[in-house]
């Protein structure tokens, strides 16, 4: 309709010319229907290029993920975030461009290779949409409305030109003859309606733009954050739905009477609320699976190029591969591995580092120990009256002899310094190489230790 309708309304105001100045409906604008058929057709297959190129959505999109980085890199926490750390870091204002090197290799390489596919995915899945969710029927509103825009818009620019030139003489096309205006308020009055319709059309062009960025990366493998508000009220409806008290409508002695009516209604009200619950988490872990391998790949492209591969446990299970048992979910690798590269860096560049980004170091030290080492607590099955703290991990750690009492000092102070710095606002520490390498040392020989399992 996007396309059919702009024609629709130039067919109609040729009609409506021609009965209101001839009295007659000229059959040659049938010649008119038919010679728009082939060029409906040629819009149609060329819709999805229509809105790449003219809505400039490589650019969009390439921009979009520039400006939501911090979710590839950390994934996006809901109020269920289970690392206390991710709080502690925003709160101190920080976010992954202070590694330069992550930086660099997402600006550069990532995006352009996750905007690629997007606009690949785009052009290949157009006309095979299934409008599981209401973003997807929202999305093929707003298509409409952009190309509806565009053409309208482009219409009425060529009837504006036309007008004028009525103004001075008459126009004969092949199937009707525009007759000059003598009367200058009605050249007026079809003069403003016309540039009215213009800007109605850029107006709606603008707007339909703006929309479709929205809810595009509902259909593409892209990474995206949903609007806070509707995620909430759908998880809401449901658990509303989903946690229905009959008291509140029935008596207790009606309940069984119309319990399988109420129970059927609110599966045909909770069914699509679910399904695109479920289809928009499925597709953002897809989204963000797809960067992981991207950003896997460069990162070891970048060491085959340097000429040598990573040579610790840690470095290893950080870029994606498994250490004995122990294998990182894709959700945290992005997050994990700016950590270690960014901890890297401040050690071989330890004199030039400020006091803040020490620090910002450590915290992020401390995230990659705790994450570690509970990771390590679930390999080796490590649970003791249902308390899996990393404290409780330690201690257990040290009684299986995997770790001395020097390493389990020395991760216990980690933990302490960490806690203190945590709740007790303006307290300062000295934080020394030493700590890093030593803290590092001992995660890469828990690791070999699993590794030999």
């Amino acid at each position: 309709m996007g396309i059919l309708a702009p024609f629709i309304i130039q067919i109609g105001i040729l009609y409506l010319y021609s009965s209101i100045r001839y009295q007659i409906i000229d059959s040659a604008i049938i010649t008119v229907i038919l010679l728009l058929i082939f060029p409906t057709i040629v819009l149609y297959v060329l819709f999805p290029l229509t809105l790449i190129y003219v809505g400039q959505y490589r650019r969009r999109i390439s921009n979009k993920l520039h400006s939501e980085m911090d979710i590839i890199m950390y994934g996006d926490h809901d109020e269920d975030d289970t690392l206390e750390i991710s709080k502690t870091l925003s709160e101190i204002k920080f976010n992954y461009q202070q590694n330069p090197n992550i930086t660099k290799r997402v600006n550069e390489k990532l995006i352009p290779l996750l905007t690629s596919r997007a606009i690949e995915s785009y052009q290949n899945n157009f006309y095979s949409r299934e409008n599981k969710i209401q973003a997807e029927v929202s999305l093929n509103y707003f298509e409409s409305l952009f190309h509806f825009a565009i053409l309208n818009g482009v219409f009425f620019i060529i009837n504006t030109i036309l007008l004028i030139r009525m103004k001075f003489a008459s126009v004969n096309l092949y199937f009707i003859k525009l007759d000059k205006i003598d009367e200058f308020g009605i050249f007026i009055g079809l003069l403003i309606i016309f540039l009215s319709v213009v800007i109605l059309s850029v107006f709606i062009f603008r707007f339909s733009i703006t929309r479709i960025e929205i809810f595009l990366p509902y259909v593409l493998p892209i990474l995206f954050t949903e609007n806070k508000d509707e995620k909430y009220l759908r998880r809401q409806t449901i658990r509303s739905l989903l946690s229905f008290d009959m008291d509140n409508l029935l008596e207790r002695r009606d309940q069984h009477k119309y319990g399988k009516l109420i129970n059927s209604s609110i599966e045909k009200l909770v069914e699509p609320l679910l399904n695109e619950e479920l289809l928009i988490t499925a597709s953002k872990e897809f989204a963000h699976k797809i960067a992981w391998r991207e950003y896997s790949a460069l990162i070891q492209n970048d060491l085959i190029d340097k000429g040598f591969w990573q040579s610790t446990p840690l470095e290893r299970l950080f870029i994606g591969l498994k250490i004995g048992d122990l294998q990182i979910d894709y959700k945290d690798l992005f997050g994990m591995n700016s950590d270690l590269e960014f901890i890297l860096d401040i050690l071989n560049n330890w004199k030039k580092k400020s006091k803040d980004t020490k620090l910002i170091a450590y915290f992020r030290l401390y995230r990659v120990v705790e994450y570690i080492i509970k990771e390590i607590g679930k390999v080796l099955d490590i649970r003791k009256e249902s308390d899996e703290s990393v404290y409780t991990i330690l201690k257990v750690l040290y009684d299986m002899k995997k770790i001395d009492s020097k390493q389990l000092s020395m991760l216990q102070e980690l933990r302490h310094r960490r806690n203190k710095l945590m709740h007790q606002p303006g307290i300062s520490i000295q934080i020394s190489r030493e700590v890093f390498i030593e803290n590092i040392d001992i995660l890469n020989f828990l690791l070999e230790g699993i590794e030999n399992l």
